[in-house]
C-alpha cells in the first residue's frame, strides 16, 4: 500500500485496494486513480484550501494524497509499453537456473536500493535470447521503485534510442 487513507470499500475488485489502476492506452502504460479512492482531506480535487496566521486564505497540493497522485504521475511519464501493464515480479514464471538467478538478482537489487535509497547504485544488466523474461524483470523493477520508492525513472527501447541517434545526427 502506497497510502493509509480510507477507501470507499475495504477490497476493491479493481484496484485490489493499491488505490490505482494500471492499463494499456494506446500503447503505452497509464496509472489512473481508482474509483474506490477518496481523499477524505481534499476528497478527489488533489489541492486544498489552508489558512495562515493572518487569516490569509491560499490553495496548496493535499498533504494526504499528494505523493500518490505524484508517483502515479512519474510512472505514466517513465514511457512503459503498455503491453507490460501487468508485469511484476509476483508473476514472473522463471524457467530454468539462469531465469532463478535472475529474479534473485532483482529482489536483490530491490532490497539493497530501499535500505539505503540515497547511494548511488550499481546498475543490472541482463542478457539473453528473446523470450526470456528481460523487459519483464526491467519493467517490474521500474514499476515498483517509482510507486514505491518514487523514483523517477525512464523506459527506453535499445533499438529505438539507436534509431533516435541515428535520426539526430542525419539533421
Amino acid at each position: 500500500q502506497i497510502l493509509n487513507t480510507e477507501a470507499k470499500s475495504k477490497t476493491c475488485s479493481k484496484c485490489r485496494d493499491k488505490r490505482y489502476i494500471l492499463l494499456n492506452q494506446s500503447g503505452k502504460l497509464r496509472a489512473n486513480l481508482c474509483g474506490c479512492f477518496l481523499c477524505e482531506e481534499c476528497e478527489g480535487e488533489g489541492r486544498v484550501f489552508h489558512q495562515d496566521e493572518m487569516g490569509v486564505a491560499f490553495l496548496s497540493d493535499c498533504n494526504h494524497c499528494f505523493t500518490l497522485r505524484k508517483r502515479l504521475r512519474l510512472l505514466n511519464d517513465a514511457g512503459i509499453p503498455g503491453k507490460f501493464a501487468n508485469s511484476s515480479l509476483e508473476i514472473y514464471q522463471p524457467i530454468g537456473l539462469q531465469n532463478k538467478k535472475a529474479l534473485s538478482r532483482t529482489r536483490d537489487f530491490l532490497d539493497d536500493f530501499k535500505e539505503v535509497p540515497q547511494e548511488p547504485h550499481r546498475g543490472l544488466i541482463f542478457m539473453g535470447g528473446p523470450g526470456q523474461g528481460k523487459t519483464h524483470l526491467v519493467v517490474s523493477i521500474l514499476k515498483q521503485l517509482i510507486l514505491e520508492e518514487e523514483v523517477d525513472g525512464k523506459f527506453v527501447d535499445f533499438f529505438q534510442l539507436l534509431s533516435d541517434i541515428r535520426h539526430g545526427y542525419s539533421h
